[in-house]
């Protein structure tokens, strides 16, 4: 399970989104021991929205798993 939820997570992104703010200083205001955690997030969001940053969602699931489509349909093209 995940050290943070969902729902915290897009507080963090929001926050940082809507304040002129590093990775560092929404960690600190937030308490979060890592500013990559925040800066990790804030790109799972630009990346697939508000779903992207529920790990236990079935739209994570989808994304992972046509992630690994799409990898390989890839790797397949370039051999």
């Amino acid at each position: 399970m995940s050290k943070y939820s969902g729902e915290f997570k897009l507080k963090v992104v929001n926050y940082y989104l809507s304040n002129a703010v590093s990775y560092k200083d929404v960690a600190i205001h937030f308490n979060i021991t890592s500013a990559t955690s925040v800066q990790r997030w804030v790109r799972q969001y630009n990346k697939h929205g508000g779903k992207g940053l529920l790990k236990n969602s079935k739209w994570n699931v989808y994304i992972t798993h046509t992630s690994n489509i799409q990898k390989i349909f890839v790797k397949t093209l370039h051999k």
